[in-house]
């Protein structure tokens, strides 16, 4: 399970409707001071559509606004954010710098700025842009909770985890911080009963919060709860039916009560509204890979490839998977350079399963002694268990 935006805000779709009519109203103006309340509110109507998943929709309300008002700083912030939505990065990056240089101490711009370093794969500018943040800020609690990500990326657990509690000091009723704490129990401690306790305790705070459903959602289908897992996250999708990682968690549990073609449908809406969702990618290429139709499989994992950086988590479980699946064509050549890129990303976090498999594609090429390394290198190594290295509910 991955995280949310820590800024999201998810609203019911009649009160998104009411503020686009209030937006639209809001363009007719007839002096100087009118033009800025215009473009403000067109801003916020734009960051509605965004906490719903309607990023293109956001995009062309956020434009306008930022045309009646270039000098709107929010406005660059709420389209940085329609930019992430759709997968666009470096545009979502500008749009920052620009909010930044309208307000250069801005601690929300800042975090928005660290946020999005850390999704390049960049963690430690983005460590330092959280720090700068919590600075300008010391009681803005978006800095907290985007800083408790990366330390809980780069294995600072207990680091993560003194963010997580400032902010539920600072703000005692954020759903949002329970549902980071929440992940942090689940992904890097592994206590799923805390996990599962800090996703209730997010529902319960706020019953419309998108992403407290979708990860509680998770948390039941890692329980082996799919009906659970199905209902949470149905909710999460009325909710926020844009959001393309929400279609992206209920493909998981298709997936898992073996109804592949639905889970195929929810991904392909996930890539139609997010074309940058790497995760979707890697979903139909497992899914293609179970099937045995690798002329399909491997298309996926190339898409899921060219779309990453090296410091996602999902850059090792492609390359894995088509090792994998080179491995199955008997193109052990391929299936060697795929384990040994997966091996060369993170060698101090590396796991047993690389050098397991490309001890395979070793002894299937004759290279007896060099699978007889890697296995000893794996035997001395972690393993997530037994089974195939790569499986789609991870990482």
């Amino acid at each position: 399970m991955k995280i949310m935006h820590a800024c999201a805000r998810d609203r019911a779709p009649h009160t998104i409707v009411m503020l686009a009519i209030l937006g639209l109203a809001a363009v007719v103006f007839n002096s100087c001071q009118g033009s800025i309340i215009s473009g403000e509110r067109l801003a916020r109507e734009g960051d509605a559509l965004n906490d719903a998943g309607h990023f293109k929709e956001a995009l062309s309300s956020l434009n306008q606004a930022i045309a009646l008002d270039p000098g709107y700083a929010p406005a660059y912030l709420f389209r940085a954010d329609a930019f992430r939505g759709m997968g666009d990065c470096q545009k979502a990056l500008e749009d920052v710098d620009r909010a930044i240089a309208l307000q250069p101490h801005s601690a929300r711009a800042y975090a928005r700025r660290g946020e999005l370093y850390r999704e390049s794969g960049q963690l430690e500018k983005g460590l330092e842009t959280c720090s700068r943040a919590v600075s300008l800020d010391p009681d803005y609690v978006g800095a907290y909770l985007n800083r408790a990500q990366i330390y809980g990326q780069l294995g600072r657990t207990s680091e993560a985890l003194v963010d997580i509690e400032k902010v539920t000091s600072l703000d005692p009723r954020s759903a949002y911080a329970y549902v980071r704490r929440g992940q942090i129990y689940s992904d890097e401690l592994h206590q799923n009963e805390k996990a599962m306790a800090d996703f209730e305790k997010a529902v319960n705070l706020d019953e419309k919060n998108a992403w407290a459903h979708a990860m509680r959602g998770m948390s039941f289908l890692g329980m082996g709860k799919p009906k659970e897992a199905l209902s949470d996250c149905d909710r999460a999708l009325s909710l926020a039916p844009g959001m393309a990682k929400f279609y992206e968690y209920r493909s998981r549990v298709y997936w898992s009560t073996r109804q592949p073609e639905k889970a195929l449908a929810d991904l392909d809406r996930a890539i139609e509204l997010n074309p940058g969702l790497v995760a979707a990618y890697y979903g139909k290429a497992c899914i293609y890979e179970n099937a045995g139709d690798y002329a399909k499989a491997l298309p996926e994992c190339e898409k899921a490839i060219r779309k990453d950086h090296d410091g996602s988590p999902w850059l090792p479980a492609a390359l894995s998977l088509r090792g994998l699946i080179h491995m199955k064509l008997k193109q052990f050549n391929l299936a060697v350079q795929d384990f040994s890129k997966v091996i060369s990303l993170r060698p101090q976090q590396i796991q047993a399963g690389p050098y397991r498999d490309r001890a395979s594609a070793y002894e299937a090429m004759g290279k007896h002694d060099l699978a007889a390394r890697d296995r000893k290198k794996a035997s001395s190594l972690p393993s997530p268990g037994t089974g195939p290295s790569v499986k789609m509910v991870v990482p």
